[in-house]
């Protein structure tokens, strides 16, 4: 027999992680992974939008067809109610002069509104909910990036379309004009690869990092809500571990214990684990709109997941707004085997999640939900209506 004992605190759902969410869960998806193995295995509920990455258009500015896989990724995500945009340009195609200079050829001022029609069109037909522009260093012409943005914005809006870029403060950023941002939903901070490969030793996506991106962003006048925090999935190696590629998360966790809860192992390789995802998460929840991930196949499983440390941050946080409006009760206290929900409201869901970000059981208009099967913790029950979602942190014993 269990009991249930509410917990004072009453949670915002301005940070549940969910397509009704206002603070955003960005993943970026490699369309060269295996698209349906992800589809298949991936939890839409732990993110608000994922972006496809990455298609680009050939010298007419036509975009290749979409695969079966990137398809079955679309209709997946639609169905939990998360958004697919398609991620163009890409580092390579930034590093590639040949690239550039397509790029550049397709925003010259004769081509651009054809350009930003193509996009768009390939949007509509393929059921895409937006473009995010991930142009980066020289693949960012001053000249042609602020009016490309602006014609791009004009037709993707007329579709009711999302408009979204990449941009990092140290590799191109600088040279984006600031009235842009009004164009853009949101801008991925891309708050990574401070060093690597290329550069001397040292962290690449430290917590102060992370800091000082925020606030070159809001300090050029981009609104705290469009401030989207990117973080890494992957980290570098020196020394000894040196290699051109770097490591993924999962690969590192796989290799060394205890490598989940730390930031540097091995000789040496920096990346960033369980502790700074969590503290870089709640640093967005305070001072910006959201957070990216770069790149979500790189992830690890079960209780070494850094997505699932996200939804568990978010979901868990005691940040809250209480509406005293809304009246709902959830009772006994303790519970013997139900956990018993009453409200005035008429057209309701219930749902409950563990603080993996896991959803554990969901219900329609439901009174009674049962706790008895679960483990003994903390969980977020939460009310969804027509317009709001309302949560309570409970606990299980």
């Amino acid at each position: 027999m269990r009991a249930c004992i509410i917990i004072v605190s009453i949670l915002a759902m301005a940070t549940q992680v969910s397509g009704q969410s206002s603070f955003k869960v960005v993943g970026y998806v490699a369309n060269w992974i295996n698209l349906n193995t992800f589809s298949n295995t991936f939890d839409f509920n732990k993110v608000t939008h994922l972006n496809l990455a990455f298609k680009n258009p050939n010298a007419a500015g036509v975009f290749p067809s979409m695969t079966l896989g990137e398809k079955n990724l679309v209709t997946k995500a639609h169905q939990q109610g998360v958004k697919v945009l398609l991620a163009i340009g890409g580092g390579t195609v930034s590093g590639d002069a040949s690239w550039i200079a397509r790029y550049d050829d397709l925003m010259s001022s004769t081509k651009v509104s054809g350009f930003a029609g193509s996009l768009t069109r390939y949007c509509v037909a393929n059921q895409l909910d937006g473009i995010d522009v991930d142009l980066e260093g020289n693949a960012i012409d001053e000249n042609l990036y602020g009016p490309f943005i602006e014609e791009l914005y004009d037709s993707l809006k007329k579709e009711n379309k999302l408009l979204t870029c990449a941009l990092s403060q140290g590799y191109g950023g600088n040279k984006v004009p600031s009235y842009t941002f009004y164009f853009f939903d949101w801008i991925n901070i891309m708050a990574y690869d401070a060093t690597g490969p290329w550069g001397s030793e040292g962290h690449h996506s430290s917590y102060a990092f992370a800091v000082s991106n925020l606030n070159y962003w809001k300090n050029r006048g981009l609104p705290a809500s469009k401030c989207i925090l990117g973080l890494p999935f992957y980290g570098y190696g020196f020394g000894a571990a040196f290699n051109t590629g770097g490591y993924t998360y999962k690969d590192l966790v796989a290799t060394y214990p205890g490598a989940a809860e730390k930031d540097t192992i091995g000789a040496t390789i920096y990346y960033n684990g369980k502790p700074n995802i969590r503290r870089k998460t709640e640093l967005a929840m305070n001072q910006a709109g959201g957070v990216m991930i770069w790149e979500l196949s790189q992830d690890a499983s079960g209780e070494n997941s850094l997505l699932s440390v996200i939804a568990a941050t978010t979901m868990l946080s005691s940040t809250a707004e209480y509406r005293e409006s809304f009246s709902w009760m959830i009772y006994p206290q303790p519970a013997q085997d139900y956990i018993r929900v009453q409200t005035s409201q008429a057209n309701y869901s219930v749902e409950l999640w563990n603080v993996m970000g896991e959803l554990v059981w969901s219900g329609k208009q439901s009174e009674e939900i049962p706790v008895q099967p679960l483990p003994a913790g903390t969980y977020v029950l939460v009310l969804v209506t027509e317009t709001e979602r309302h949560s309570r942190r409970i606990a299980v014993q």
